[in-house]
């Protein structure tokens, strides 16, 4: 849940937006995930507001913003059978986007993208052991990006994705 201002949402299967003060429905977004075989819906399982916008996570390991007045997806974000972890830039233009997928080993994708419009603003790839623990969402702390890969923490420059130290 995320008390905005005079906004309640949730993510329940479905987003909800709901009225603060009376508790009435705003909007309602089932999230559908299509695929080549079918058509089903995703169950919204986390969501997260930074500078007025609204991001929500799924269990199809997606991530999408939605608009927080309609409900309406603006934009949808995913890598094919991956696992999903953001992370906001502290003046919430920049999301950060840690996915692993596991084939024998994880190979790491740290994506930076533009908030607004979801404009690849750069990539890195990281491939090492196999790891099962719970993957952990990566840190912004003022030009550095710091993204734990299992025992590894990766220090990535914010601007370029350059890697600095391991």
């Amino acid at each position: 849940m995320l008390l905005v201002e005079k906004h309640l949402y949730v993510a329940a299967g479905s987003v909800y937006a709901l009225d603060k003060e009376t508790g009435r429905q705003l909007w309602q977004r089932q999230i559908p995930l299509v695929t080549v075989l079918f058509t089903q819906e995703q169950i919204a399982t986390s969501l997260f507001w930074k500078e007025g916008r609204l991001y929500v996570e799924t269990d199809a390991q997606r991530l999408l913003r939605l608009d927080p007045q309609t409900g309406t997806i603006l934009w949808e974000y995913a890598e094919a059978e991956a696992e999903i972890s953001p992370a906001f830039s502290e003046r919430g233009d920049v999301i950060y986007v840690l996915t692993r997928q596991q084939i024998g080993t994880s190979a790491y994708e740290v994506t930076a993208l533009s908030a607004e419009k979801r404009r690849l603003l750069w990539q890195q790839r990281f491939v090492l052991p196999a790891q099962w623990d719970h993957m952990q969402a990566p840190t912004v702390q003022e030009e550095l990006l710091l993204v734990p890969l299992g025992e590894v923490v990766m220090v990535l420059r914010t601007t370029d994705g350059h890697r600095l130290a391991t």
